[in-house]
């Protein structure tokens, strides 16, 4: 199972992860031993047909957005 991470990248390209969220709502979801992906820039979430940022995708659902 792989669980995407998208994020906005702010203009001084800070990337802005907040592990600890990330963490816990995949820990709220039951979910362990992943594969974290973290793919920067809202242009490739747009892409990947994600509306908003940050969003979690499991499986190519939306399990978390905003």
């Amino acid at each position: 199972m792989e669980l995407k991470y998208y994020k906005k990248v702010c203009e001084h390209g800070c990337d802005g992860v907040n592990e600890t969220l990330f963490n816990k709502v995949a820990e709220n979801l039951g979910i362990s031993d992943l594969k974290v992906s973290l793919i920067h820039g809202i242009d490739k979430a747009i892409s990947e047909g994600i509306p908003e940022v940050p969003a979690i995708v499991i499986n190519g659902e939306i399990v978390h957005s905003g």
